[in-house]
């Protein structure tokens, strides 16, 4: 496997309206020429505290 590496950068944003609610979105894209499985991704979570 060696010469098989891949490397990934993410940027995003976390937007915490309250205490109980957060948003958190990332744009993730790959640095290396190898892509893999890895092409552009976007990741979204949202947090509900009770």
């Amino acid at each position: 496997m060696a010469g098989n590496n891949i490397v990934t950068g993410a940027y995003g944003v976390k937007f915490k309206p309250n205490n109980k609610m957060e948003l958190r979105v990332a744009y993730e894209i790959p640095y290396t020429a190898r892509r893999d499985i890895i092409q552009n991704r976007l990741m979204v979570d949202l947090i509900i505290r009770y």
